[in-house]
């Protein structure tokens, strides 16, 4: 991790041994996405973690990748590749594999608000980068 003060360290440590996992994010020097993204799946709930690479409000990711963990705890596994519903209302997600700092990730997809997917015309351009987003 990044860029944290002692305090923020010993904050997320504490966090993870407390829930077993930990979002944080990481603004981007393009200012265009940021990395959201988890820890402590792997070690603790035997997943891939998660990455939301949007440049959106912090608190957006900690509720998808809340959500994420519950559907992981109650033993769905994701798969690179997949859609799923009952990650966010209204929509599904789609999967992607990655890679940072040596850790595969799964990129949690998110349509646009009118339900496209960076492959089909007509998404939103905030939206399409995030299949081919490199941090």
């Amino acid at each position: 991790m990044k860029n944290f003060s002692m305090d923020a360290m010993l904050e997320l440590e504490s966090q993870l041994q407390d829930y077993g996992w930990i979002a944080h994010h990481e603004d981007s020097p393009d200012g265009k996405t940021a990395n959201h993204h988890t820890h402590g799946l792997a070690e603790n709930f035997d997943h891939d973690d998660f990455q939301l690479v949007l440049d959106v409000d912090p608190r957006i990711p900690q509720e998808i990748f809340s959500r994420l963990v519950d559907l992981v705890a109650e033993g769905t596994v994701f798969q690179e590749g997949k859609r799923y519903a009952r990650v966010i209302t209204g929509f599904e997600v789609e999967m992607k594999r990655v890679e940072e700092d040596e850790r595969e990730l799964l990129r949690v997809i998110l349509p646009d608000p009118n339900g496209k997917f960076p492959e089909d015309d007509g998404c939103e351009e905030m939206y399409m980068m995030q299949a081919h987003a490199f941090l």
